[in-house]
């Protein structure tokens, strides 16, 4: 991974703070927290931004230290919850989305305060699941899919490059070229701008 490195293949430490932790150990006990984490993860391993998702049953049981029938009703708990959508179920696969936006407690203003007081500064931090990303401004958008692949690092000079990306691309020549700087393992944003040819 280069030196940059991507930050978010973390847990996206707002969802820590909404309450949905609380939530899912009312609506999906015992171990709805403790997958719907697991599923999360998976997402971030594998999609840049958030997208449907395949894997195998016995494998995430196993990585949640829970017995298959467990794993199975927790995933139809956390359906019910309406925080995952399970698209197909062939076994010993499944087919999975985390919902978007994410149906949590607080809002995302006290989410962005209660990390705030952790010492992060989130005022302008991508919250993965929290809405969409922005199709409709392309400045926003680029913004969101750097914050997706290599976390909060911020500089002026960033800011300045993904500016010009947004002005001098098009939305799907940008969308490519994050999405294969993902694919390569999370390549710098020089090496995508190198490949969007801009200036």
């Amino acid at each position: 991974m280069n030196s940059e490195g991507r930050n978010e293949l973390r847990f996206p430490r707002w969802i820590e703070e909404s309450g949905l932790p609380e939530r899912l150990q009312v609506e999906a006990p015992p171990h709805g927290w403790t997958v719907f984490r697991r599923l999360v993860e998976y997402d971030i391993e594998t999609n840049l931004i958030p997208r449907s998702c395949t894997l195998n049953l016995e494998r995430l049981s196993r990585h949640c230290g829970l017995k298959l029938n467990d794993t199975a009703h927790t995933l139809d708990q956390l359906q019910t919850a309406e925080v995952i959508r399970v698209l197909e179920t062939s076994p010993p696969n499944v087919c999975y989305e985390i919902c978007i936006p994410l149906p949590v407690p607080e809002s995302v203003a006290v989410i962005r305060q209660r990390l705030a007081e952790s010492g992060i500064d989130a005022s302008r931090m991508y919250l993965r699941y929290a809405q969409a990303i922005d199709y409709g401004d392309k400045h926003r958008r680029t913004i969101e899919l750097y914050q997706a692949l290599y976390g909060l690092r911020f500089t002026a000079k960033t800011a300045e490059t993904l500016e010009r990306i947004a002005v001098q691309c098009s939305t799907s020549e940008i969308l490519q070229a994050f999405s294969d700087a993902f694919q390569a393992g999370g390549k710098s944003l020089s090496w995508i701008k190198k490949k969007l040819k801009v200036n």
